[in-house]
């Protein structure tokens, strides 16, 4: 009972949020519109996905990159952005989800943390689910269990407080605030820690995690730093918001976490 009236209260949470997705356009709404330039790539990385982890964790993770993306894109309808593109494959786009850049800082971080906060909805709701129907349906618990499990280890992933990821992107912006001066080199220590940590474990799933920070070097980041900054009080705010994201995934999805990268 306990576990269905958390699932209730997060589901109702996350139909709120979608609400954001639907922009009244002429008193009509309007869906976003899906880039369709990157479907051929879409598929071949769907294909590669389910050959390397198996269909079953496969299908999983090409479902919560996509619910990633929906939070991302729900954030920007939210500040009120119309022009917003549903990215199939958002690494190899050419485009940004939303061409009307953010004002302040504090809506830099909204639109960043969005992907792994609106996907705390679907992992809360798959993993009691998983619960709820492993005697009644094993089988279908099973596939839940998998997709929870997927969701909450690939944004994990993702808040990681490494650059280009969405993590480094949130402290990026919240250092700009509490400690503007130092916080690149915080940035740098924490990568030069990953990298030590990666080769320490010989875990080559961290090594590439890792290696992707070479992408700053070919796509310069626009994380708002020269926009409005936040408050003191409002960094403190974003900082509890990214640590409790960050360690709610950590706790549903570890021991896939584990299984990968160590």
């Amino acid at each position: 009972m306990f576990e269905l009236l958390i699932a209730a209260a997060v589901c109702g949470l996350g139909l709120r949020t979608l609400q954001g997705v639907f922009v009244t356009v002429g008193g009509r709404p309007s869906l976003p519109k899906v880039d369709l330039g990157s479907v051929r790539v879409w598929i071949l990385l769907c294909l590669a996905a389910i050959l390397i982890f198996k269909p079953t964790y496969g299908s999983a993770l090409v479902v919560a990159l996509m619910l990633h993306e929906l939070g991302h894109v729900a954030a920007h309808r939210i500040l009120g952005h119309a022009d917003v593109r549903f990215r199939l494959a958002p690494l190899f786009a050419d485009s940004a989800i939303s061409k009307t850049a953010t004002r302040t800082q504090a809506q830099a971080f909204f639109v960043t943390i969005m992907g792994a906060g609106f996907s705390l909805v679907p992992m809360v709701a798959t993993l009691v689910g998983a619960h709820l129907l492993k005697d009644a349906a094993p089988g279908a618990s099973g596939l839940l269990y998998a997709l929870g499990s997927t969701i909450a280890a690939l944004n994990f992933v993702n808040l990681l407080p490494l650059l280009p990821l969405d993590g480094g992107r949130c402290l990026r912006q919240i250092l700009a605030t509490l400690c503007p001066v130092t916080g690149g080199y915080v940035l740098l220590t924490l990568s030069a820690g990953a990298a030590a940590l990666a080769f320490a474990q010989e875990s080559l799933s961290l090594i590439v995690i890792v290696c992707l920070g070479g992408l700053i070097f070919f796509r310069p980041l626009e994380d708002g730093l020269h926009r409005a900054g936040m408050t003191r009080k409002t960094a403190l705010l974003a900082l509890a918001i990214y640590g409790f994201t960050l360690a709610a995934h950590a706790v549903a999805g570890w021991w896939l976490i584990r299984w990968y990268f160590w």
